[in-house]
């Protein structure tokens, strides 16, 4: 991952949930470099919090945030396996 890729990542968003000045969409991240780079492309409607460094509220709450948001947590690929290509 890199600053280049996240922010076609967070125009991918933008597009796909209609984010713009009349809907705010707010993501929750980490404190990973390619996060909080200063060139990041923000676009419109898109807010960005970035969360406490080593917070892991996220990762004890996982069923009762999905539960209400549209919440994503990322599975860790060293736990797939080799038989799971998250590339397909």
């Amino acid at each position: 991952m890199n600053t280049q890729w996240f922010n076609q990542v967070l125009q991918a968003i933008a597009i796909a949930t209609g984010a713009g000045k009349d809907k705010i969409i707010l993501i929750v991240l980490d404190q990973a470099r390619w996060h909080t780079s200063k060139t990041l492309e923000i676009p419109e409607g898109i807010l960005l919090e970035i969360l406490a460094h080593r917070c892991c509220i996220l990762s004890n709450l996982t069923q009762e945030i999905s539960a209400l948001t549209n919440y994503h947590w990322w599975p860790d690929p060293e736990q797939l396996g080799e038989d799971n290509d998250l590339s397909a």
